[in-house]
């Protein structure tokens, strides 16, 4: 998962240092710059689908070359239905070249040099060049991205272009000559990596410098000749560096990158990237001047639960929300749609793509990159105290193995059958756990951590409702286990984060916590506190609560009416996106959400933009870091 992390961060940087680019994403060909129109009479244009046509690309070329010739023949293919040959560029002494060509990466052909000879650094075109179609960029990474430039923009517009059609991207943050003490750090630098777990950061950092500064730095293990050096490593200052510690600085003629765990090598290395090869112009890095630029030591945990702007999430550097997506009002509009253009966004048990799930350090990313709702799942240790974890077992998220039947801990892996003292030893696995997956430092979190962490900045979804009740009300929740949440809200002084949500244990009307007995929770935390929740209540279409549940909420709540519409999302399904749009008509104060979590390519911006449309104003993805950058754009 790391690896298809750090390959989608690379992509994303490279599009991001593209300002252009990105900016004329959308555009169709006819909106595309054009050379200045003649008096002479318009020549014929140029039909890329024409079956006579060749796609060329050079006979020794990577592998990025040669899939991006593959995905343009099958794009046009599909389209269009038509089948065109590839080849490469060799071509027999005193040989001509085929007059009908396309021009795929850098040629041999006359055409492919004089469209390369005016790109700068980062950059790439698209442009017909003595009548052949050129697809170019400066380095093969970028040939690939106008190939996916030409399959999305101009292969949907049309199969012709006019013959003076010219597209060509723009790097807004070029590097230009980057230097070391005066030198050009291409004759004078290379890239080295003093451990294989910290190598691929090293090859993306010597392929960023390749794509924004024009030339590509050796990249070796432990040493090398060069008279300077970018060094990656865990040690700083002859010290091992903690897991989420990490420096930037320049020490001994090196420029030095150190962290204590791949993840904080790659923010150390992104920081690096962000404050020195962002800047633009020439750099002079005066290495013989030992200075840290950057550095980083995770504070105490306490204290960052407290003040979660101590922690460094592990994609610091590479997103910076706007301030107003950590606004908590705006959060608050939001869900009660006095703001009906803020998405809702609500993660699956935090960010487990860059933190182990369902800790503490998941949600503190997911606050920090802008989100503004957290699912989590609560179980109970033996001593009868709430912990942060799906499973009703520790095996999958802890490395509990390494005790169980040891030394008076537990036989089982239960939750139950532990206390919490017990639980605290433990340490939580990367990501989404398993045996393989890594061990980190953090350990299981509970309630009480959470909703302190939360209180005025983040609203919580809490499920596995068959083990816990919101407070002691007769006849409500009678399926669910007399574990009251009650307290902790009020020991913590925060019942604003907690949604009156879900509700459901099984389709029977006991195991459902309707829209009038979600009333009833929220009457007694204000008859008892003051304090007004909100809702986020699911209903079906299938069972006809949709309709009833907004009238419920929106004729009696003192907040909101916040409805979950059977909960995973369906595109196909024009039946619940037509009862949405009614819905939405009928009580427009009602926040409809859903989510695209399971495993079926529905967690994608195309699905996002069917709710979007279809009225949805809440959406819970597992990929938050994905779905904030989209809801920037509304």
């Amino acid at each position: 998962m790391k690896k298809y992390l750090l390959s989608a961060l690379l992509a994303a940087l490279i599009l991001l240092s593209s300002a252009s680019f990105a900016s004329c994403e959308k555009e169709t060909p006819a909106e595309v710059q054009t050379e200045a129109e003649t008096t002479e009479a318009a020549p014929e244009p140029y039909d890329y689908t024409d079956s006579r046509l060749t796609i060329v690309r050079p006979e020794d070329t990577s592998s990025v070359i040669v899939e991006a010739l593959k995905e343009l023949k099958t794009s046009i293919n599909d389209k269009y239905g038509v089948t065109l040959t590839l080849s490469g560029d060799w071509l027999k002494p005193d040989t001509e070249a085929p007059e009908f060509e396309i021009l795929l990466g850098d040629t041999n052909r006359e055409e492919t040099a004089l469209a390369k000879s005016e790109l700068k650094n980062g950059t790439f075109t698209i442009r017909i060049v003595n009548g052949k179609l050129v697809i170019v960029g400066k380095t093969d990474d970028l040939t690939a991205e106008a190939v996916t430039y030409f399959i999305e923009n101009i292969i949907p517009a049309g199969k012709t272009l006019p013959m003076n059609f010219v597209y060509t991207s723009q790097n807004l943050s070029e590097i230009g000559s980057l230097k070391i003490n005066g030198t050009d750090i291409g004759e004078c630098c290379a890239i080295v990596y003093k451990t294989l777990a910290y190598k691929s950061c090293a090859e993306t950092l010597q392929s960023i410098i390749s794509e924004r500064a024009g030339v590509k730095l050796d990249c070796l293990k432990n040493s090398s000749e060069a008279a300077h050096e970018i060094v990656f490593t865990k040690e700083f200052d002859a010290k091992v560096l903690g897991y989420d510690d990490y420096r930037v600085a320049f020490a001994d003629g090196s420029i030095v990158i150190a962290g204590g765990s791949s993840w904080a090598i790659e923010t150390a290395m992104y920081g690096f990237i962000d404050d020195c090869l962002s800047s633009g112009g020439d750099i002079d890095l005066a290495v013989n001047k030992n200075s840290v630029l950057i550095s980083y030591d995770i504070p105490d945990r306490q204290a960052y639960i407290i003040d979660p702007t101590l922690y460094s999430p592990h994609w610091t550097y590479q997103w910076k929300p706007e301030a107003h997506m950590l606004d908590y009002q705006e959060k608050i509009d939001a869900l009660t749609q006095t703001n009906k253009n803020h998405l809702f966004t609500v993660s699956h048990r935090g960010d487990f793509l860059f933190h182990p799930e369902n800790s503490i350090e998941a949600y503190i990313s997911v606050w920090a990159m802008g989100g503004d709702c957290l699912e989590i799942d609560i179980q109970y240790t033996k001593d009868g105290v709430p912990i942060i974890m799906h499973d009703a077992t520790l095996s999958r998220m802890t490395d509990s193995a390494n005790y169980i039947g040891k030394d008076g801990y537990p036989s089982t892996a239960n939750v139950s059958d532990w206390t919490l003292e017990q639980i605290k030893v433990l340490h939580l696995r990367e990501g989404q756990g398993g045996s393989s997956a890594a061990v980190t430092p953090y350990v299981v979190a509970t309630l009480e951590e959470v909703l302190t962490f939360a209180k005025g900045r983040i609203f919580l979804i809490i499920d596995k409702q068959a083990n816990w009740r919101y407070c002691d009300i007769a006849g409500i929740q009678t399926m669910s286990k007399a574990n009251f949440i009650y307290p902790y809200m009020l020991k913590t002084g925060n019942f604003e984060s907690v949604l009156i949500s879900y509700g459901t244990i099984d389709s029977s009307t006991a195991g459902t916590l309707s829209a009038a007995d979600a009333l009833k929770i929220q009457k007694y935390v204000y008859d008892n506190t003051g304090a007004k929740m909100y809702f986020f209540l699911r209903c079906w279409t299938t069972r006809n609560t949709v309709t009833p549940y907004a009238k419920t909420l929106t004729d009696g709540s003192m907040t909101n009416c916040g409805l979950l519409v059977n909960g995973a999302f369906d595109p196909t399904n024009s039946g619940v996106i037509n009862t949405v749009k009614s819905i939405r008509k009928q009580y427009p104060s009602a926040l409809i959400g859903g989510w695209t979590i399971d495993t079926n390519g529905y967690d994608a911006p195309e699905t996002w933009d069917i709710m979007y449309k279809a009225g949805y104003r809440s959406i819970m993805t597992n990929n938050m870091y994905a779905l904030v950058q989209y809801a920037s754009k509304k």
